[in-house]
């Protein structure tokens, strides 16, 4: 196994832990991280003021907090996803082979994820979540099959 396969695997595991990390949150550790940082960006962009994000604005601010876990979720898969497939196919060379593995593997955590998550202090898993998640991985994998196949075309493969 060459060393950039080593570090791809290694970045893998990495996005997992974090994954994993966060999930081991519990729902009110979980809900204050997320809701500060939808805060924070509606405060930084001058949508509303620090008080308004506080204490007026609080539904507007669930509402956001919901799009953006929604679009957390999407978005780490999305990059598990890809970075699995970049790493399967510079292992194996075979496109459709890491596209299936790689949403596979992408889609199998999410589902253990969402289990593991059952067992925190308020937190549940959510079939929801593992299809949202599953989406972003498989989107991630198509995405990376048709980039492999434009570079290999533009090279004359």
């Amino acid at each position: 196994m060459k060393a950039k396969h080593i570090v791809g695997i290694s970045v893998i595991i990495a996005i997992m832990i974090t994954i994993t990390i966060f999930s081991a949150q519990t729902a009110t550790e979980s809900d204050a991280l997320s809701k500060g940082i939808v805060k924070q960006v509606a405060v930084g962009l001058g949508i509303m003021t620090e008080e308004e994000a506080n204490s007026t604005h609080y539904s507007t601010i669930k509402q956001w907090d919901h799009y953006l876990r929604k679009a957390t979720h999407f978005t780490i898969y999305f990059i598990l996803g890809f970075i699995t497939f970049m790493v399967l196919y510079a292992m194996i060379q075979k496109k459709a082979v890491a596209l299936i593995v790689a949403w596979l593997i992408a889609t199998v955590f999410a589902i253990f994820d969402e289990y593991h998550q059952t067992f925190v202090d308020g937190r549940g898993g959510q079939v929801s979540d593992v299809i949202l998640d599953s989406a972003g991985a498989l989107t991630a994998v198509v995405l990376g099959t048709l980039l492999i196949g434009v570079f290999r075309k533009n090279k004359g493969e």
